[in-house]
């Protein structure tokens, strides 16, 4: 009996501290989407720091183009894309209908972003485990390689910093995600810079409604447990 009550109250206070642990994360999330633009702060920050740009990576296999599309349009609004964001899609050598997709997407953003860059994972290299990350691993390493010859964007010269930000292919970034992102990174030391991985809270809120009851509160629960444990307390094991 000793030992239940123990665990109950080991239990419950677990799930107390993950609770004011999730609530500090959304009074930050909130305390960033009210910051006004015109506060000045990044402007003066940019000036006097080293150049950031990014690289967001995302994959597509069989999803539908208009799940990508949402992504990709989100990506679109942000803060200066079309200055510092650059975007390189995954595709598989078995994606149905993958050149028409290319052609469209080519046409649809080429212009958004500082570069657009479209990929396609072969089948069959040797150790590659088919799936979203050898998809993605592979479209990186092109984009990375593409974006080092490219003479008029600086990687070679060292020019910048260069963050890389992935994610699946129905993920919508909110529109200040990157200039969030440049300000933590920023506020770490360049040791600190160099062995960090940025994992922002997930919320899983596509068509929450139209969903069956335990998947809405399945969901819920995720996004709860990533913001009260795995964030703050730095638990999540998964390899890079």
């Amino acid at each position: 009996m000793e030992l239940v009550v123990v665990f109950l109250l080991f239990f419950q206070l677990m799930w107390f501290i993950a609770t004011i642990n999730a609530l500090k994360i959304v009074f930050r999330l909130r305390r960033e989407f009210s910051r006004n633009d015109d506060d000045g702060d990044l402007e003066r920050s940019e000036a006097s720091a080293e150049q950031i740009k990014h690289l967001a990576g995302i994959t597509l296999y069989k999803e539908p183009m208009e799940v990508m599309v949402r992504t990709i349009d989100s990506l679109a609004r942000q803060k200066n894309a079309k200055a510092k964001l650059s975007v390189v899609i995954g595709l598989e050598e078995g994606t149905p209908d993958k050149e028409q997709k290319m052609k469209e997407l080519n046409e649809r953003y080429e212009s958004k972003f500082e570069r657009f860059i479209i990929t396609v994972h072969p089948k069959g290299l040797l150790g590659d485990i088919p799936g979203k990350c050898s998809n993605l691993n592979y479209a990186a390493r092109k984009a990375v390689h593409t974006l080092r010859k490219d003479a008029t964007y600086g990687l070679a010269e060292h020019k910048f910093e260069l963050l890389v930000t992935t994610g699946d292919c129905d993920s919508i970034f909110p529109p200040k995600y990157f200039e969030c992102l440049e300000r933590d990174y920023r506020s770490l030391s360049v040791a600190e810079r160099d062995r960090t991985v940025w994992q922002s809270p997930l919320f899983y809120c596509i068509n929450l409604h139209k969903s069956p009851f335990f998947v809405r509160v399945t969901g819920l629960l995720r996004s709860f447990f990533m913001m009260g444990f795995l964030i703050p307390w730095n638990i999540n094991t998964m390899s890079i």
